[in-house]
């Protein structure tokens, strides 16, 4: 009898040690939906040497959550986005639209300055796709676009705190310093490249020779409930000069949108006091 007694006694005290693991809370995600409207302004002399200039609008979703290993010092972040844009030239007779997409991966060390002030930097993978397509032209009217970077990112953190009130106010860089990107010989065709197979040249290792870009992001958070409304400025800049083409996509967006924080796979998915959306970082 007491043998029997024993082992239900193990048996519980398993079954609660793995209920109560279970039970811990998890690493929480702060995830973030935007929408970014603006200006653009487009260079891509394999297409026309003229600057056009237009408007563009982007949809952005970010996703943060501290990593497994790091004991909560090290963030990973991930991106996706997509933007569209529709350019005319000055004379305003000519007509160019882009639509461009990505994906980014990266990792973020955490240092506390203060208790309202962290700053973060590491390093990141992206891959973007797209194309630029010229209304006018009638030979070679698009110029596809696909580039695979890694690089730096640094960002920095600041909560005010006006009447109780937590908002945080956000920086963040990211320059690519290596990678590969796709790009035709000037005044080669697409036909030559895909029917033909004439490969030669078209991929062309990247650094600072030869691309420089460069996103620029500042961003307000003010909690509303169980959620934050974002509000702020993004600078995306896409600068490569090979094969005698020079390309330049720059643009500036408002940005707009909303953050929320959770707990993966938790019975209570949203975390209800607006003070605590910033714990994952304060």
């Amino acid at each position: 009898m007491p043998e029997k007694t024993l082992c239900i006694f193990l048996f519980l005290l398993l079954t609660n040690n793995i209920f109560c693991q279970k039970q811990e809370p998890l690493r929480t995600i702060v995830s973030s939906t935007t929408i970014g409207m603006g200006n653009s302004d487009i260079l891509d002399t394999y297409l026309t040497p003229l600057d056009y200039k237009g408007w563009s609008l982007e949809i952005r979703n970010e996703r943060m959550q501290a990593a497994k290993k790091g004991n909560g010092n090290r963030i990973n972040q991930q991106l996706i986005w997509g933007d569209y844009s529709s350019n005319s030239n000055q004379a305003e007779n000519g007509m160019i639209i882009s639509c461009f997409g990505g994906y980014s991966f990266g990792t973020l060390w955490k240092k506390h300055i203060s208790k309202d002030l962290i700053l973060l930097g590491g390093g990141y993978a992206s891959a973007e796709t797209g194309f630029i397509y010229n209304l006018r032209n009638g030979n070679n009217p698009a110029s596809a676009k696909l580039s695979l970077n890694t690089g730096i990112t640094g960002m920095a953190l600041y909560r005010l705190n006006i009447k109780s009130m937590p908002i945080t106010i956000r920086y963040q860089c990211s320059i690519p310093i290596f990678g590969c990107f796709f790009s035709p010989h000037y005044e080669q065709s697409y036909y030559e490249i895909f029917s033909l197979g004439n490969w030669d040249g078209i991929f062309h290792a990247a650094s600072f020779h030869n691309q420089f870009n460069m996103d620029n992001y500042v961003s307000f958070d003010i909690p509303i409930s169980s959620l934050s409304l974002r509000i702020g400025y993004l600078n995306t800049i896409r600068n490569t000069n090979v094969n005698e083409i020079k390309n330049r996509k720059v643009n500036h967006s408002f940005v707009i949108g909303f953050v929320k924080t959770f707990y993966p796979y938790s019975k209570k998915s949203s975390i209800s006091t607006s003070r605590a959306i910033y714990n994952p970082m304060f």
